[in-house]
C-alpha cells in the first residue's frame, strides 16, 4: 500500500553512475540476456564488443591500444584517466578516433538497453515507483549514464520521451543526464555534397562508411553541428533522422569531464532544484566526474542528508572520494544496514525503505 502524501517533505536528489544501471535486476530474475548486462566504464571498450566495434574502424585500433594498455602488470591508472592520456594527444589521427567514440557507445549502450532484459528493470522501476509513493516534494534523477533503463522503468508509468521537454516537465520527478544519452543528436548542418543524391537531398540509405567518411571530412565538426539536442525518434542505433546525418550527444567517459553536454534548460531546472533538497541518494557513481561535483558543490546546502550505495571492495575509497570532493556535505556509512552490496541488494533487502524513512522524519 504507497504511503500517504505529505507535501512538507523536501526534495531528494537521486544520481546513478555506471554502478546502478550495471545492477539494476535482481540476480534471480527472468527474461535477461547476460551477454548485454550494461558495462561499467572500464568494460566499455571489452573485446566482447567486438561486434559492435567492427563498424567504426578508428575505435577499433583505440580499444586495441587500450586493452593492451590496461593489461600491463603494474599499471595504477584507472580506466578514465588513460583515456583522458590518449585523448590529449594533438594530432589528427587522434582526434579522428576520438570522434567515432560516441556514435560507437551510442550503438553499443543503445542495443543494451533494449537487448539487457525483456521487462523494464526492476531495481529502477521500483526506486521510481517507491520514492514517488513516499510522498516527497519532488525527485530528481541525475543520471551519469548513457543508457535508456531509467526511462524505460519510468515509461511505464508516465510514458516514453517524445522531446526534450519530457525530461523536466513533470511536478514530480526531473530527468537530468549531464553525459548524454543513447537516444540524443544534434544534425550536422554542413558537410561535404558528396554524399547527396542532388540539391537538398541526403541519401538516407548511406551506410555506415559513408557517415564515417563525412566525419572525417569535417574539420571542426563543432562548428559544423546545430546547438539543438533533439530526441532521435525510431531506432537509436542510427546516424540519421529526417533524411539529415546528426551527431550523438555523449559525453566521451575521461576522468575530469569539465562540462555537461546536457541542454542548458535542463541545467537550470537542476539549479532550481538543489536548493531546496534535503536528501541525496547517490547510487553506483566513482566520484571522478568535476562536471557533477562542482554543480553539488554549487547548489547542494550544507544540510542535506546523502547516503551512498556500492560494493564494499571500493565502498569506503568511493565515500573518502566524495568527502574530499564535496567537503560542506556530511557523508557517514550508516549502521543499521548495509550500503555496501550494490544496488539490487539495496532494492530487494528493504534499505530503500529505510532511506524513505529517514527522509519522512
Amino acid at each position: 500500500m504507497s504511503l500517504p502524501r505529505r507535501e512538507t517533505m523536501g526534495n531528494v536528489l537521486v544520481i546513478l553512475g555506471a554502478g546502478a544501471s550495471y545492477d539494476c535486476v535482481w540476480r534471480s530474475e527472468v527474461g535477461i540476456d547476460k551477454k548485454w548486462r550494461p558495462p561499467l566504464a572500464d568494460q566499455l571498450f571489452s573485446d566482447e564488443y567486438l561486434e559492435t566495434r567492427r563498424k567504426y574502424a578508428s575505435v577499433a585500433s583505440l580499444a586495441q591500444q587500450l586493452n593492451a594498455e590496461l593489461r600491463l602488470p603494474g599499471r595504477d591508472e584507472n580506466f578514465e584517466v588513460l583515456l583522458a592520456r590518449l585523448a590529449a594527444n594533438p594530432t589528427r589521427q587522434r582526434r579522428m578516433q576520438f570522434r567515432e567514440v560516441p556514435a560507437y557507445l551510442r550503438d553499443l549502450l543503445g542495443h543494451v538497453s533494449r537487448a539487457y532484459t525483456t521487462e523494464a528493470p526492476s531495481c529502477y522501476t521500483r526506486l521510481f515507483g517507491q520514492l514517488l509513493d513516499a510522498g516527497v516534494g519532488k525527485v530528481a534523477f541525475v543520471t551519469l549514464n548513457y543508457d535508456t533503463l531509467l526511462e524505460r522503468a519510468i515509461a511505464e508509468a508516465d510514458g516514453e520521451p517524445f522531446s526534450m521537454d519530457w525530461y523536466t516537465q513533470h511536478d514530480e520527478w526531473m530527468v537530468i543526464k549531464l553525459h548524454g544519452s543513447v537516444n540524443w543528436g544534434r544534425r550536422i548542418v554542413q558537410y561535404p555534397k558528396e554524399i547527396r543524391w542532388g540539391p537538398g537531398m541526403r541519401n538516407v540509405s548511406a551506410g555506415p562508411d559513408v557517415y564515417l567518411e563525412l566525419l572525417r571530412n569535417i574539420d571542426d565538426l563543432e562548428e559544423c553541428t546545430s546547438d539543438v539536442v533533439e530526441i532521435m525518434l525510431g531506432n537509436p542505433e542510427t546516424n540519421w533522422m529526417r533524411n539529415e546525418p546528426y551527431y550523438p550527444v555523449l559525453a566521451v567517459p575521461v576522468e575530469n569531464k569539465l562540462q555537461p553536454v546536457c541542454p542548458q534548460a535542463h541545467l537550470e531546472a537542476l539549479g532550481s532544484f538543489l536548493p531546496l533538497c534535503t536528501d541525496v541518494l547517490a547510487i553506483g557513481v566513482s566520484w571522478r566526474d568535476k562536471d557533477l561535483i562542482d554543480i553539488l558543490n554549487e547548489g547542494l546546502p550544507d544540510n542535506a542528508n546523502f547516503l551512498y550505495v556500492g560494493w564494499d571492495d571500493e565502498y569506503e575509497e568511493c565515500l573518502d572520494r566524495f568527502r574530499a570532493a564535496v567537503p560542506h556535505v556530511p557523508a557517514a556509512r550508516p549502521t543499521d544496514f548495509s550500503p555496501a552490496n550494490g544496488f539490487s541488494d539495496f532494492i530487494e533487502g528493504g534499505a530503500l525503505a529505510k532511506f524513505i524513512s529517514r527522509a519522512r522524519s
